[in-house]
């Protein structure tokens, strides 16, 4: 039963020119390391194929690279499925103008300390004019957040009570647990929707 798992470790680590024998085993002759270790098997002492030191270092570095990968295109399923508009996507703290130092400082502080502010049910209400930073700093949380893993969503609230009023009872509730699944959710442009009950 072990003989073809023998044979494909064989062929996963061929001889390479360079490589020579030393103690009558197979070593690569990049990092003088053993391409063959000897083990018992069943009794019996055999030969066989192994990894050496920079096979080794290039399988961990492939493997460092796709657990990388895939955690960027987590990051980046989290981003696109929470927040909804592309501009908000690309808001962060370090891209902030200065502008509004004192409010982004609060907004970073509050990011920073998602864990107590969570625990605690701390939420944040951001108001001024037009043009003053509100959406643009509330998506620099966001972005915070779902880089450091925590699901955020980011929906304008007139785009919520639309389609809250499109849908049948059952799907108005299927909607409001599936926006409310996230540990934290932001509503952007509270005040310009329309009053209606």
């Amino acid at each position: 039963m072990l003989e073809p798992v023998i044979r494909a470790a064989s062929v996963a680590n061929p001889q390479k020119a360079g490589d020579y024998i030393q103690d009558d085993l197979l070593h690569c002759g990049i990092c003088h390391t053993p391409k063959q270790c000897r083990i018992n098997l069943m009794g019996k002492k055999r030969v066989v194929s192994c990894m050496c030191q920079c096979a080794k270092d290039q399988a961990a570095a492939e493997e460092s690279n796709r657990r990388r990968q895939e955690e960027a295109d987590r990051i980046m399923r989290l981003r696109n499925s929470g927040i909804v508009s592309q501009t908000h996507r690309n808001a962060h703290f370090g891209a902030d103008d200065g502008r509004n130092p004192i409010p982004m400082r609060t907004l970073r502080r509050y990011a920073e300390r998602w864990d107590a502010v969570r625990s605690e049910n701390i939420g944040l209400l951001l108001y001024g004019g037009v043009g003053t930073g509100k959406s643009y700093g509330a998506a620099c949380i966001a972005n915070y957040l779902i880089e450091r893993k925590t699901p955020v969503c980011m929906v304008n609230l007139s785009g919520v009570l639309n389609s809250i009023g499109g849908y049948q009872s059952e799907d108005k509730n299927s909607f409001i647990a599936d926006i409310m699944r996230y540990p934290l959710l932001i509503l952007d442009d509270v005040g310009i929707e329309r009053q209606t009950e």
